[in-house]
């Protein structure tokens, strides 16, 4: 029998948190939401004579990130964690470089296409690092870190405007791109490891005690095998639970969708780009504190809860903004974007929150993924349909119905699916019945 392994406390946990703060900010900024900024200079360039043409980057983007999502997985045990992240990084900064120095539509459509690969190095990739790192609040730290993409929604467009107006819009893409490409990139080849375990390093809030539970026989010198609680994909995949989870990522991607349509839904309720420029900022606050509040309830009460809070509010706020088509009032429009925002912002962090509860550890990273791509695919669905219900009836009133419908309805499918999912790994007395030999090589890929 080998001596024990002795593992050392560390600050190295909160500097992957902050990395993936970093991370969250801007790899999903830059690839997911920067191209907005962009519109009105791609336009006065002679890019395109319209906005339609530039605004199905994100149809382009999307429709590229289905199987980015699905396959992100097994792709993460192929190459792990570090190369991942640099690769993700490292492409999606090298699109928009190629854009800003070679412009032209089919550049602008292949560097869409390139930045599907954004949940590699921010959406898809920090909730599995966090899960790794820290023992005690994870739902909390996930939610913190995804949070960033608003942080930097408020730092960064003043700067990137600022960059366009002195020195052009080329200028910004490039400089936009060598930012996400070198940070992230640097992040990735000297911080980010899968794991802290095969580095001798305990996870934040675990004793040795709390590791050692974890910790199999090690069977070589290279490799440490982890008990992790949890089923099997393939086992998942064929229960009812899985399809139940199913349907409420399809569900969360349908409100996805309400985020790109606050602009458009108050300016055609009449009241004019200034107010609906302060239902957005309005919003965007309640999106920093929404994610952090619903990570803290997942931790305290679990997922379900959590995911009841945030589309709890959404319903709220979404019969607010009903309301506000009847009864002209600025102060209801802004209430609306703040309600709203704080219990819709959870479209991002639950999916990863509801997979850890409902299926566990075991294959985490590969049922995320395939509940990442249903999302995508809810979401992808949902705007062509409430682009031509607002085409052809003139008011966003169908669109609004059908997402308070969606909210309502997301809140017990999630709660059904994570207590069916739950009882494929856990007995009722709480007794782990499933657990995987999860190999990690020991410089934690």
């Amino acid at each position: 029998m080998s001596e024990p392994i002795v593992f050392r406390k560390s600050s190295r946990p909160w500097v992957v948190l902050v990395c993936c703060c970093i991370m969250q900010g801007l790899g999903f900024f830059v690839p997911s939401m920067m191209v907005t900024i962009f519109v009105t200079p791609l336009i006065q360039f002679g890019l395109s004579d319209t906005a339609a043409p530039l605004l199905s980057y994100f149809t382009v983007q999307l429709l590229f990130s289905i199987p980015v999502l699905l396959f992100g997985g097994a792709l993460l045990k192929k190459i792990g964690a570090r190369w991942m992240v640099f690769a993700g990084a490292v492409l999606c900064g090298g699109g928009w470089i190629a854009f800003g120095l070679a412009p032209s539509m089919p550049m602008f459509y292949v560097t869409a296409a390139l930045n599907s690969l954004y949940p590699l190095c921010s959406l898809f990739m920090i909730p599995v690092l966090i899960n790794n790192w820290f023992y005690k609040n994870k739902g909390l730290w996930t939610s913190v870190a995804l949070a960033f993409s608003g942080v930097a929604s408020f730092i960064l467009s003043p700067v990137i405007t600022d960059i366009i107006i002195t020195s052009g819009w080329q200028t910004a893409s490039i400089s936009m791109g060598i930012a996400l490409a070198g940070v992230l990139g640097i992040i990735a080849l000297t911080v980010i490891r899968l794991s802290p375990i095969p580095l001798g390093i305990l996870p934040q809030g675990a004793t040795q005690e709390d590791v050692e539970r974890m910790l199999a026989e090690k069977k070589d010198q290279k490799a440490s095998a982890l008990k992790k609680p949890g089923v099997a994909w393939k086992k998942a995949i064929k229960s009812p639970a899985f399809y139940v989870v199913a349907i409420a990522m399809l569900l969360i991607g349908v409100l996805s969708a309400f985020n790109t349509n606050v602009n458009t839904l108050v300016q055609s309720a009449g009241y004019g780009a200034v107010v609906a420029g302060f239902t957005m900022s309005a919003a965007a606050v309640g999106q920093i504190i929404g994610k952090p509040i619903s990570g803290a309830i997942k931790d305290k009460f679990g997922a379900g809860a959590g995911n009841a809070f945030g589309f709890g509010l959404a319903a709220v706020g979404l019969v607010l903004y009903i309301a506000s088509l009847y009864v002209h009032s600025d102060l209801l429009v802004y209430a609306a974007g703040f309600v709203t925002g704080t219990g819709i912002t959870v479209t991002l962090n639950m999916p990863a929150l509801i997979t850890d509860d409902a299926f566990g550890l075991k294959d985490y990273e590969t049922l995320y993924s395939i509940n990442s791509s249903l999302r995508a695919l809810g979401l992808a669905i949902t705007n062509p349909i409430v682009g031509t219900i607002l085409d052809t009836s003139g008011t966003y009133l169908t669109g609004l119905l059908i997402w308070v419908g969606a909210a309502v309805l997301v809140i017990p499918m999630a709660i059904v699916g994570i207590k069916m999912g739950h009882k494929l790994w856990s007995s009722k007395g709480g007794v782990l019945e499933d657990l995987e030999m999860q190999v990690i090589e020991e410089d934690g890929k």
